[in-house]
């Protein structure tokens, strides 16, 4: 999870000392984000958290998490 306050270069910092290590890491950046806790409500129709539907449209818009499980799926299943 990337944290909005800190500054992107920290993070480009973090991934050039991992890179020297001979480590790789993903390039796909997760905002650290609260609409990642919600739950299904009374109020709320959608559920995000669930493994077995398919996230809401509006909770998966800017969440990083599509290009997220396409870069893993690159990974695993290379073309």
């Amino acid at each position: 999870m990337v944290d909005g306050r800190e500054k992107n270069g920290l993070y480009d910092l973090y991934e050039d000392v991992i890179a020297e290590m001979g480590l790789s890491v993903l390039s796909t950046r997760l905002p650290d984000s609260k609409k990642f806790r919600r739950d299904l409500s009374e109020e709320r129709k959608s559920v995000f958290r669930s493994t077995i539907f398919p996230m809401d449209a509006s909770l998966l818009k800017g969440s990083g998490i599509r290009e997220f499980s396409e870069e893993i799926s690159r990974i695993i299943k290379p073309q």
